[in-house]
C-alpha cells in the first residue's frame, strides 16, 4: 500500500513559489536543469524545466516511469509542476556532475579495475531492476549517470537518470528492445577499464539489434595487462546477437562484479538494527506513511541499504539481512526468524525490502527537525487544507476503504474534528519515537560485534511488485489547492502514461456522504496502537523465500496489460 509513489505529486504552477531557485546546472535542447531548495523542508534539489511546446507526451511520459522507481542508483523524482508552457520536474540533487564531465578531467587511460568495478556493479544494479520491472532506459550513456556526491570516483555512487526515451518492453524476449541498454553498459565497461577515449566520444546508446559502425571491441589489444574475467565478462555482454547477450542479472552474478564492492567505504551496521525494523513492523498503517513521507524529504540510509544488499538486486531480503548480521556480529549471536520480521515490514506482506521502506524505519528522533515534520505532513495534506483528513487519504491510496481511513485518521485525532493538524501529527511521530523506546523491542540489548565468521548463502533475487502512483485531486473550495492529476502506472510492462484527471461534483458528494456515514456510525476508536496495522496482511513466519521468479511475474504483468 506504501510505495515511495505517493510522495510525487503534480501540482499547480501556484506551487513554484515553494522552490528557491539556484545556480544553473546545464542545459540541453530538451530543457535546464539548476540547483533549488526547498522552502519548507529546506533540502536542496534539482529543478529540471522542460518546454511543453516540444516535449509534452515525452514530459509526462518521464514523470509516469520516474514516481515509483525505488532504487539506491536511480535518481528520484519528488515533485512535477504544470504549468501553461512548461513542466518541472523537482528530483534528487546530484552534485557531482555526470559521469562523462567527470571522465573528461581524468588523466589516466583507464580507470583502475576495482573503482571500474564499483561504478558498473551499482549500474548493472539498476538496470537489473529496471528491467525486471519491465522498463527499458532506452537512451543509456555516460552523460545519463550522475555521481551523488562530488567525490573521488572510487568513492562515489552513480545514478541513473533522464528517463525521457525510456519505454515499457517485453524483458522476458530474449532479443528484446532491452538489450540495447545492455549494450549501452558494456561499451561504457569496456571504456572504463580500457580506454577513457572512447567513453568521451560516440553515445554508447545503440539500436536494438546492437549493431554499431564500431570495431569488434574484443579483437584489439587494449584488453593487454587487464584481468581475464573483465574480459571475459565485457564478451559477454557485448555480443552483436541481442539474443545470445547477456542480461544484467547474469552479469551480476559473474565473479567481475560479485567480487566488486558497491561502494569503497561500507556503512556501519547499526547495533540497534533490528530494534528499528521491529518497531516500524508493529507501527499503525499512518505512522508508518508518515514515515515514509519524511523519510523521502529527508534522504540518508542509502549508504547502509547498499552495505546490506548482497545480491545487488536492489532489494533487502531476509538472506540479505542474516548475511550481514554475521559479518558483523558473529553467527553465535541470537537471530529472530528474520523472514517473519521483513514480512512485517513490509507493506505487502512478502518479506522483500524496498529502500523508501527501510529508510522510514531507520528513522531516528534525534535526526528529525519541525522544518522535516512538516514538509512530511504536507506531502500526506494532499487538499493542502491544514488537516489531513479521510479524503486525504483516498486520494492518495483509491484502493483503501473509507471505513479503513477514517480508522486510521480518527486514532490519532485528538480534538475529534476528523482531522490530524500539523501539531497532532507531529505529537503522532514522537510518540511513535517514544515508544519504540519505551517498548524495548528485540533484542533487549543491541547487538555487540564479533569477530565475523563468513559463511555462504545462497542468496535469491525477487521480483518486484506492482505499486500505484500518486492520486491527487483538485478541490474548488481550497484556494490553495493543487492541481487534479494522477500517475497511472499500475502496469509498466504495459503502456505507462500520465494521465489527467478531471474531478467529478458527483464523485466529491459521494465520497462525502460515504465519510459521513462511516464516522456517523462509529465511535472514536480508543488511542492504542493496533497489534498489526490496518490493512495489512497478517504475516507468518516464512520457512523459505517465495519461489517465483521475477521474470515470470513480469510476463504476468505483460498478459494483464493485453486483456481488455
Amino acid at each position: 500500500m506504501c510505495s515511495r509513489s505517493f510522495v510525487v505529486q503534480k501540482r499547480s504552477g501556484k506551487s513554484l513559489n515553494r522552490y528557491q531557485i539556484g545556480d544553473s546546472l546545464g542545459a540541453g535542447c530538451f530543457g535546464t536543469v539548476a540547483k533549488a531548495t526547498d522552502k519548507v523542508s529546506g533540502v536542496r534539489r534539482a529543478f529540471k524545466t522542460v518546454s511543453k511546446v516540444k516535449q509534452a507526451q515525452m514530459s509526462k511520459k518521464e514523470a509516469a516511469m520516474m514516481a515509483p522507481l525505488d532504487h539506491p542508483s536511480i535518481c528520484r523524482l519528488y515533485d512535477v509542476i504544470d504549468d501553461k508552457e512548461h513542466m518541472y520536474f523537482v528530483m534528487e540533487l546530484c552534485a557531482g556532475g555526470d559521469l562523462q564531465k567527470r571522465l573528461q578531467d581524468f588523466t589516466d587511460q583507464f580507470l583502475p579495475e576495482p573503482t571500474a568495478a564499483s561504478l558498473m556493479k551499482q549500474l548493472f544494479s539498476a538496470m537489473n531492476y529496471l528491467h525486471q520491472l519491465g522498463i527499458s532506459h532506452g537512451d543509456f550513456a555516460a552523460r545519463n549517470v550522475l555521481l551523488k556526491e562530488d567525490k573521488p570516483l572510487d568513492e562515489s555512487m552513480v545514478k541513473i537518470a533522464d528517463f525521457g526515451s525510456a519505454r515499457s518492453v517485453d524483458t522476458t524476449q530474449e532479443s528484446g528492445s532491452h538489450k540495447s541498454d545492455i549494450w549501452g553498459l558494456g561499451r561504457l565497461m569496456r571504456g572504463l577499464v580500457c580506454d577513457i577515449s572512447r567513453v568521451l566520444g560516440k553515445s554508447t546508446i545503440a539500436s536494438a539489434s546492437g549493431q554499431t559502425s564500431a570495431r569488434k571491441p574484443m579483437d584489439d589489444s587494449a584488453w593487454l595487462g587487464h584481468s581475464d574475467e573483465s574480459r571475459c565478462l565485457c564478451g559477454r555482454i557485448l555480443r552483436r546477437d541481442p539474443a545470445a547477450r547477456w542480461t544484467a542479472e547474469e552479469a551480476l552474478h559473474h565473479p567481475w562484479l560479485m567480487g566488486a564492492k558497491m561502494q569503497s567505504k561500507e556503512a556501519a551496521v547499526p547495533e540497534n538494527i533490528l530494534q528499528r525494523l521491529q518497531a516500524f513492523a508493529n507501527a499503525s498503517s499512518l505512522e508508518r506513511i508518515a514515515l515514509q513521507a519524511i523519510a523521502e524529504q529527508r534522504g540518508g540510509c542509502e549508504s547502509l541499504f547498499v552495505t546490506l544488499d548482497k545480491d545487488a538486486d536492489g532489494l533487502l531480503t531476509p538472506a540479505d539481512l542474516q548475511c550481514s548480521l554475521e559479518q558483523v556480529f558473529g553467527t553465535a549471536v541470537e537471530m529472530p526468524n528474520l523472514h517473519s520480521l521483513l514480512a512485517e515490514v513490509d507493506p505487502d506482506g512478502v518479506g522483500v525490502v524496498e529502500l523508501s521502506t527501510f529508510k522510514a524505519a531507520m528513522l531516528q528522533a534525534a535526526s528529525l527537525d519541525k522544518r522535516m515534520i512538516l514538509a512530511g505532513f504536507r506531502v500526506i495534506d494532499r487538499d493542502m487544507d491544514g488537516k489531513i483528513t479521510a479524503r486525504d487519504l483516498l486520494r492518495v491510496f483509491v484502493e483503501m476503504e473509507v471505513e479503513e481511513a477514517s480508522s486510521m485518521v480518527a486514532a490519532f485525532d485528538l480534538d475529534c474534528d476528523g482531522g490530524l493538524n500539523s501539531e497532532e501529527f507531529t505529537g503522532m511521530v514522537h510518540s511513535y519515537f517514544q515508544t519504540q523506546t519505551a517498548e524495548g523491542t528485540w533484542p533487549k540489548t543491541p547487538l555487540k560485534r564479533k569477530t565475523p565468521e563468513m559463511r555462504r548463502f545462497k542468496l535469491f533475487s525477487m521480483s518486484m511488485r506492482n505499486f500505484r502512483t500518486v492520486d491527487e485531486d483538485d478541490n474548488d473550495a481550497h484556494s490553495s489547492c493543487v492541481a487534479s492529476s494522477i500517475f497511472t502506472t499500475s502496469n509498466l510492462a504495459g503502456d505507462s502514461r500520465l494521465v489527467e484527471s478531471s474531478s467529478s461534483s458527483g464523485g466529491e458528494e459521494e465520497v462525502d456522504t460515504a465519510l459521513s456515514l462511516s464516522l456517523s456510525q462509529s465511535q472514536v476508536p480508543e488511542r492504542t496502537k493496533p497489534a498489526k496495522p490496518l490493512g495489512k496482511p497478517a504475516a507468518k513466519p516464512l520457512t523459505k523465500p517465495p519461489a517465483k521468479p521475477a521474470v515470470a511475474v513480469s510476463k504476468a504483468r505483460l498478459d494483464a496489460s493485453e486483456k481488455p
